[in-house]
């Protein structure tokens, strides 16, 4: 009973910070508001997380980051500050959290199961999902497992498709919260770099991906997966929400994407509650909103827990000078950091703090932002594919009861094919920016 309550006053806390965020526009000081609520969804979080290793790991983050501002205090006799509450990680929680809202408008029927099958359809069935899914986040995954997997349980060779393929869209999608966490630890890279050279990746890891799906499907297997035909009213909602974060952003730079796309989730779900329920789906949607926000809460309390981490490892920074025999951030240490990033997920480490703790350990060397950016796109990408209590395992595990560490063993051939592929694609980004300019 008192589960029930915490998790309902989380949904209700995470709407009031999403109301706050998109407050904070027009008058910044909703931002303060926003870290106060963050603090509260960290609290239920924690209270009410299902997956007992992902509740430790939150916890020893808020540990490790409360006692780094102790010594900070102890030390210089500053202690928490207002501002920290606009570091709580707020922007991304949000930005994970509102996407739940899209689910009013796709769920059901979204597509036609198409009447080809093998290996052109295995194809054709990843590339779809990871466009999609690009911008609509994990929402469009359940979307097509539900209609490709029929009556029958999700196999792990489709769990295994559409979560490396889902992954990748971190090399290069604005949408994911990897691009945002990248660019709030790391200020101006150059975005249209970051897009050009994590889509070239992408698409050959892409091929990568698909081709070690299909090769390690037996005959019968290929025969009897059936692809996926996506309809307008799937493809309208993720159409709609580019359209009106890159026509924003261009009007609006000053905003953050993580704030233009939780703008944009909630006025296309508005819009597309109205045109189906008419005025009642306003009330509809805010009950609809309350109710599915507490499904992400295991990705928000991680990264507010992050959040805290982050602020922690900063303050110590100013008392604990910690310098690595480093001159210079190259393709070569670049790659290293996405290996890096890609062991310790393997470890129980989410890409949030292993890259947050990595910018912390580097901040005395020179580095590129579009480099650096790139790097965290890769590893994270990756380190979401293999992470085995990451929010997209936890997510599969949860729906389709695919086994965490068994789609971790599918999915290693193709995040170990994907390092390799990163180092030249590194080398070639320093190329490119190096003509181009950061």
């Amino acid at each position: 009973m008192v589960k029930n309550v915490a998790i309902r006053a989380y949904g209700v806390s995470m709407a009031l910070l999403i109301v706050c965020l998109l407050a904070s526009i027009f008058v910044p000081f909703f931002n303060y508001l926003s870290g106060a609520f963050a603090l509260l969804c960290l609290g239920l979080g924690l209270l009410t997380l299902k997956h007992l290793p992902t509740r430790i790991a939150a916890t020893l983050l808020v540990i490790a980051g409360v006692s780094m501002l102790a010594v900070t205090y102890s030390d210089t006799g500053e202690g928490l500050s207002f501002e920290h509450l606009l570091s709580m990680n707020q922007e991304l929680a949000g930005m994970t959290s509102c996407v739940v809202f899209l689910r009013l408008i796709t769920g059901g029927r979204a597509g036609e199961a198409d009447k080809g099958v093998g290996a052109k359809e295995v194809r054709r069935t990843g590339f779809i999902n990871h466009a999609i899914s690009s911008v609509i986040n994990i929402i469009s995954v359940g979307i097509i497992a539900d209609r490709i997997k029929g009556d029958k349980p999700l196999t792990i060779k489709d769990a295994s498709l559409l979560s490396s393929t889902y992954g990748l869209g971190a090399f290069w999608s604005p949408f994911w919260v990897a691009a945002a966490a990248a660019g709030v630890l790391m200020p101006g890279a150059n975005t249209v770099l970051q897009i050009g050279i994590g889509g070239f990746a992408a698409i050959i890891c892409l091929f990568i991906a698909t081709w070690w799906n299909i090769r390690t499907r037996t005959p019968e297997e290929l025969q009897a997966f059936t692809g996926y035909q996506p309809s307008f009213r799937l493809l309208r909602v993720p159409m709609s929400m580019v359209l009106f974060v890159l026509l924003t952003h261009l009007l609006f730079p000053e905003i953050s994407i993580p704030k233009l796309v939780v703008a944009g989730a909630l006025l296309v779900t508005l819009i597309g509650a109205i045109g189906i329920h008419g005025l009642r789906g306003v009330p509809i949607m805010v009950i609809h909103g309350i109710k599915n926000l507490p499904i992400s809460r295991t990705e928000g309390t991680l990264f507010i827990a992050a959040g805290i981490l982050t602020i922690g490892f900063r303050a110590l920074q100013n008392v604990v000078h910690i310098q690595v025999p480093l001159t210079e951030f190259t393709p070569l240490v670049a790659w290293g950091m996405i290996i890096v990033m890609i062991v310790v997920s393997l470890l129980g480490v989410h890409p949030v703090i292993s890259s947050a703790i990595i910018v912390g350990l580097l901040a005395t060397i020179q580095i590129d932002p579009t480099m650096f950016v790139l790097s965290v796109l890769i590893g994270w990408s990756l380190a979401s594919i293999v992470g085995p209590i990451s929010g997209l395992l936890n997510y599969l595990n949860g729906q389709y009861g695919i086994p965490n560490f068994r789609l971790v063993k599918e999915n290693m051939p193709i995040v170990l094919f994907s390092v390799v592929v990163s180092l030249p694609i590194l080398y070639l980004a320093e190329y490119v920016i190096g003509i181009w300019g950061s």
